[in-house]
């Protein structure tokens, strides 16, 4: 059976394209949101606020705003930028796998190599920076800048996470599973 001429293909390019513009207008946000939140620390009135707060706050985002109102110390204005930069690139690298894995739903090759090569890039990534992310948080925790109370918005963090990483896991399953069915397939004819 041709795969390119079935229906479902068609609709699968469809929906594709339109993730596509998504994902391509997440970057674009992405590098736009940093500049802006970036120029931010940098244009922050000097303060007191030291390093592990802006740790904290860059975490919860809930006080940033009020962060650059009270001031910031210089080394604390680096770190947030560096923060932001960081979490920026992680998303960026998230998001290209993911924009190539949509290119190749929308050329109509879905169960192939590459498409599931794209596929566990983006989960790796996406598991190393939740991680990060958490230790980056406890760090804050045991420093004292973040709350108790934020411990329930990290367990509803982790709850999330492991939501996407189990919708990822069933993409890449999917795929496989997909790609070893084309190649038994092709070795029937």
């Amino acid at each position: 059976m041709i795969t390119s001429q079935h229906p479902r293909i068609a609709a699968i390019r469809q929906v594709s394209q339109y993730f596509l513009w998504l994902t391509s207008g997440a970057m674009l946000l992405t590098v736009l949101g940093t500049l802006y939140v970036g120029l931010k620390f940098f244009l922050a009135q000097d303060g007191a606020i030291g390093v592990n707060e802006v740790i904290a706050n860059t975490i919860d985002f809930d006080q940033l705003s009020q962060l650059f109102e009270r001031g910031l110390t210089g080394p604390a204005k680096m770190a947030g930028m560096l923060y932001i930069t960081i979490m920026a690139v992680i998303t960026f690298v998230i998001l290209i796998p993911l924009n190539r894995l949509l290119t190749c739903f929308y050329q109509g090759e879905i169960f192939n190599q590459t498409a599931i090569g794209h596929a566990r890039k983006a989960l790796r990534i996406y598991i190393l920076a939740s991680v990060g992310g958490y230790f980056l948080q406890l760090y804050a925790m045991l420093n004292g800048a973040i709350s108790k109370h934020f411990i329930g918005k990290l367990i509803s963090q982790i709850s999330s996470d492991l939501i996407w990483i189990g919708i990822f896991l069933l993409v890449v399953w999917a795929l496989e599973i997909g790609t070893a069915l084309n190649e038994e397939v092709e070795l029937t004819i």
